[in-house]
Parts: C-alpha cells; structure tokens; sequence
C-alpha cells in the first residue's frame, strides 16, 4: 500500500510529477485514497426479523485496502474483528485516536460540560448539574 501511495504523490526528483504518471501517460486516480484511521460507516444489510428503527449501519475505523479489489479494509474496536468492505462511508475528520486515545474521557467531559452543563470530577464520572439556568441565556423577545 505504501508503494501505491507514494508512486501516485509528487516526489522531489521528478519536477511537477508523479511516478504514475511518468509510467502510464494519465494522472493517477487519488479520489479513492482516504486518511487512515478515519471513521467508517458500514452499511448492516436488513434481516427480515430486524424492526424499522434498528441500527442500519456499523461503526468502524478505516486500516487500509486489497490492491485486488475495491473496496476498504475496517476495524471494529467493540468486535476486535478486521473484515473486507465494498461499500462504506467514510468520515476524514474523526479518526481513531479521538474515540480511543488517552485523552478521550476528558474531552467528551468537557465537552458535555459545555453543551449540557453537566460537572466533570477526577474519577470520570459525569455529574448533571441541577441547575441549568446559570449555562443558558435566556431570550430577550419570542422569536418571529
């Protein structure tokens, strides 16, 4: 995969080229390439037992692809399992290590500190405050 990527970048020895480029005669197809570790949203075919409001997708984490086939190689944490998928939405802006990494409890605490006006304590447990007024502002007129 490294070599697939790398032989479609610009590179220093080759002036305004790529490597792709120089063997094929065409520009190289980049639109398929995505950031690795970004979130996927695969989608659950549906059961004919499932209800209409069950889950219809699976959350995972891009890792790489086959260079036989189309299609992305995803990670599911919750499964540890790895699996083949032809079709999946991708997300570039969140990424592996903002779900898993080292600072994820205090992020998502601050975060619901500042959304729900909740209080945050050292043994990451998330207290809902029980008055909420002091976080809102409150309208000066009804809106039109």
């Amino acid at each position: 995969m490294a070599v697939y990527i790398r032989n479609r970048s610009y590179h220093q020895t080759v002036k305004k080229d790529t490597h792709y480029h120089m063997m094929n005669g065409n520009k190289p197809d980049m639109h398929r390439i995505k950031k690795f570790g970004s979130i996927a949203y695969v989608h659950k075919p549906i059961v004919p037992s499932g209800k209409k409001l069950d889950d219809n997708f699976r959350l995972g984490f891009l890792i790489g692809y086959l260079e036989d086939q189309t299609g992305y190689e995803v990670y599911y944490p919750p499964e540890h399992v790895v699996q083949h998928v032809e079709h999946a939405l991708i997300n570039e802006d969140i990424v592996y290590k903002d779900r898993y990494g080292d600072h994820y409890t205090t992020s998502v605490a601050n975060w619901i500190f500042n959304i729900e006006g909740a209080e945050f304590n050292n043994s990451n447990e998330v207290e809902d405050n029980v008055n909420l007024s002091e976080n809102y502002e409150e309208l000066e007129e009804k809106p039109t």
